[in-house]
């Protein structure tokens, strides 16, 4: 199976394939290779119940929960936002045990 990773940032859309599922490291990964030059940005996603979710480890198995299947592919979506960018009301906090929000490296 095919998964597509798409990611939106600014009103842009890039894609990365993937064989199988890929795995947090490999997200994290794709999102460097997608956007070299945007260094500091918190990816997110929108889960179940339509909260934006900052993707995260602990939060990887929630955000691939997400996606949206169809025969012989997967997709899956994220946006990048500024680290800076205020937290909203709708973002989902996992506790002060949760592992650093996936940020792009600088």
């Amino acid at each position: 199976m095919v998964t597509i990773l798409k990611v939106e940032h600014d009103g842009e859309l890039r894609r990365k394939l993937f064989q199988g599922t890929p795995g947090y490291a490999a997200v994290v990964a794709a999102l460097s290779e997608l956007w070299p030059d945007f260094q500091a940005c918190l990816a997110k996603y929108e889960d179940d119940e339509g909260d934006a979710c900052t993707l995260a480890e602990l939060t990887f198995d929630d955000f691939l929960s997400t996606a949206s299947d169809t025969p012989g592919r997967s997709v899956l979506r994220l946006r990048l936002l500024p680290a800076s960018t205020p937290k909203s009301p709708l973002v989902e906090q996992r506790g002060a045990e949760a592992k650093a929000p996936a940020r792009l490296p600088t």
